[in-house]
């Protein structure tokens, strides 16, 4: 029997040996960030002391808005992950920095409550002086001499109370402008720490114990990169300068402070599954089905401020939640801005977090594809209640301090509300400025060039900052070699990638049917080559920023016409021709006619290429008929109308185009 149970005992004690799995909590930084379109994979890399066998490692301080089905751990050839978790740290023991402003905090809790007391007890004996002020002598009343005795005496007395009463107020004043202070602090405090993040956590058995370097991936949704280009030319002898930038924003609830980056083309979210033909039904309407459909972002913005000063309120906590679910989340910065994006279209619900204020629940806000939605939020703050106050003989509202009041509820309970006073605490130098939006327009030009001078294209690329190019399968990727830092607040971080200086054919265009004004164009010849993707251009002619543009998704053809701007130094001129216009109407049918003339002058130093667009009526009636009586040397275009001239113009010469057209319809057709 004694056998059985040791038996029993050494089985029972391996079976413990052999399921105890060790724990290492290790401690990790961003290393490298590739930014899609929307969204990013973040690379966290941390060294640890792994034993030989079974154990169990965790990443400790990741956001809460990653995608735990992304999770990738990398680094370790002789490891074996036999498991991967991701879970929320709801419950985090307070800081100790917290806690020791927590205390304080509750410290002026106490010491206003006190003064208030102080303050009550003094009204307490006005009232009683007040109740005991008449003076009954004899029948004849009091004495002068009694009168002004007892009047030195209340007059002193009074003085002295409502003295001391200003100085517990002036105190309380000082208390409170303290009190913001420490709710300031307290929320700077969790708004460095991060105080809800996640962890993953991993099984991972090794054959031999030592030091590995792990590396953990995952994809975080509140992230992105939008390109942009400068198109910059000084002289139309000279080449395009295009300047790739690039906007990063994230708001993934970590800073990527000192990382490498790699800008993407590519799209994570999109399915890798090969498309599926489907029974096609020659009596039903066909469905378009696209499993690969492009998510749709747009963003929120906008600032927190006090409901009763107006004071802005930094360090507030934004929570972005879509069906009760966390979707992305940040803080307010100094000046009180918050930016959450991306976010894909949909209605979302706003909840705010701030010590010594109310929090928000802002339901219903509704985010639509490539737009901005601004979402400002007043919050008011808490409350101290001081019941043992006498309020009955203070007035409804007495103003302590700019931003603080002591006001009766409607529960005769006093309440002290207040918040920072001074605005300018939270602006710091270096605040960014928003631009205006109401730049000159300079839209890209639909006008065709063809056959103007072609020189030699030529082009040369240099790097503003070391990076390559990968040109993957599906997708273009830069890899940028300078680290940077992106902190996760929403807001743009222009990034310059490099610069491309590429030959052009330039012509002068005018259209003065529509515009007096003359402008240059620049055609960009195989502009596939340059890898150009659909964003925001700025256009630059002589050191000089003429407007702004947008590179369309459906851009890349053969050619690229850019405008680059107004040109002063030629001059248009549309008239009538006075001598053509006439009108003949016969028993049935009415004839008119009409002609108009272009004059161009070109007042510049060299001789220019113009091209000048015109058109003449076109119908679609087969009661109406038109006819192009004169157009000398235009190209015409039966279809649309249009006209084209495409003239070398000498410095100083003036040269005039013209063209006639008439036109015959049925006499009732337009009376």
């Amino acid at each position: 029997m004694k056998y059985v149970i040791l038996l029993l005992q050494g089985l029972l004690l391996s079976q413990i040996t052999f399921s105890k799995t060790d724990t290492l909590k290790v401690s990790s930084k961003v290393t490298g960030v590739t930014v899609f379109f929307n969204g990013a994979q973040v690379t966290r890399t941390a060294n640890a002391a792994l034993t030989k066998g079974k154990q169990m490692v965790i990443f400790e301080d990741l956001p809460v808005d990653l995608s735990p089905a992304s999770i990738r751990v990398k680094g370790c050839p002789d490891c074996t992950v036999q498991s991967i978790e991701h879970k929320i740290n709801y419950a985090i023991d307070e800081l100790p920095a917290e806690k020791k402003v927590r205390d304080e905090i509750n410290e002026t809790t106490y010491k206003v409550k006190d003064l208030a007391n102080q303050i009550s007890v003094l009204d307490i004996e006005e009232q009683l002086l007040h109740k005991n002020n008449k003076f009954s002598g004899d029948e004849q009343g009091a004495q002068i001499d009694q009168l002004k005795t007892a009047a030195d005496f209340y007059g002193i007395k009074i003085n002295q109370l409502r003295a001391k009463r200003l100085e517990l107020i002036k105190q309380m004043e000082d208390i409170m402008d303290t009190r913001g202070d420490l709710f300031e602090e307290l929320n700077k405090i969790r708004a460095q720490n991060k105080k809800v993040t996640s962890h993953v956590q991993m099984t991972v058995t090794t054959k031999s114990a030592g030091k590995r370097t792990l590396k953990a991936e995952y994809y975080v949704h509140g992230a992105g990169w939008k390109p942009a280009y400068d198109f910059r030319v000084n002289d139309v002898e000279e080449p395009l300068s295009i300047v790739y930038n690039a906007n990063v924003y994230q708001s993934s609830g970590e800073d990527w402070s000192n990382v490498k980056l790699n800008l993407s083309t590519g799209n994570p979210a999109l399915s890798s599954s090969k498309p599926e033909l489907e029974p096609w039904y020659i009596d039903k309407k066909p469905q378009q089905k696209s499993k690969d459909e492009e998510v749709k972002t747009g963003s929120v913005q906008g600032m927190v401020t006090d409901s009763r000063s107006g004071d802005v309120l930094p360090f507030v906590k934004i929570i972005i939640k879509k069906d009760n679910k966390r979707m992305a989340g940040t803080y307010t910065d100094y000046s009180g801005n918050f930016n959450v994006k991306p976010l894909a279209a949909g209605t979302y619900t706003l909840e705010t977090r701030y010590a010594g204020h109310e929090n928000r629940n802002i339901q219903n806000i509704r985010i639509k594809p490539n737009e901005i939605t601004t979402q400002n939020i007043k919050l008011g703050p808490t409350q101290i209640m001081m019941s043992e106050w006498d309020k009955n003989k203070l007035p409804e509202v007495e103003r302590i301090n700019p931003g603080y009041e002591l006001l009766k509820s409607e529960n005769e309970e006093l309440n002290v509300r207040g918040s920072r006073a001074d605005a300018n605490l939270y602006y710091i130098d270096g605040i960014k400025v928003r631009g205006s939006n109401n730049l000159p327009q300079a839209a890209i030009s639909t006008v065709s060039v063809d056959g103007v001078y072609k020189k030699p294209r030529t082009r040369i690329s240099t790097d503003y900052i070391s990076n390559t190019l990968e040109q993957n399968v599906s997708h273009a990727e830069y890899a940028i070699e300078e680290p940077y830092t992106i902190l996760s607040t929403g807001e743009d971080y222009n990034i310059t990638i490099k610069e491309v200086q590429t030959e052009l054919n330039y012509t002068y265009y005018a259209a003065p049917k529509l515009d007096g004004d003359v402008f240059l164009a620049a055609r960009l010849d195989d502009p596939a080559e340059l890898n150009l993707l659909p964003g925001k251009t700025n256009i630059f002619f002589a050191g000089t920023f003429t407007g702004e543009s947008y590179l369309p998704a459906d851009f890349l053809s053969d050619t690229l016409e850019i405008s680059l701007g107004r040109d002063k130094n030629i001059s248009v001129q549309r008239t009538g021709k006075k001598e053509v216009r006439e009108k003949r109407i016969f028993s049935s049918t009415v004839r008119e006619k009409a002609g108009w003339e272009i004059k161009l002058r070109n007042n510049k130093s060299k001789t220019v290429n113009i091209v000048v667009q015109d058109q003449y009526p076109i119908t679609q009636k087969s009661a109406i008929s038109i006819e192009l009586l004169n157009a000398e040397g235009a190209e015409v275009n039966k279809d649309t109308g249009l006209l084209e001239w495409k003239l070398n113009l000498e410095p100083g010469k003036t040269q005039t185009v013209s063209f006639e057209y008439e036109v015959k319809y049925p006499h009732e057709m337009f009376e």
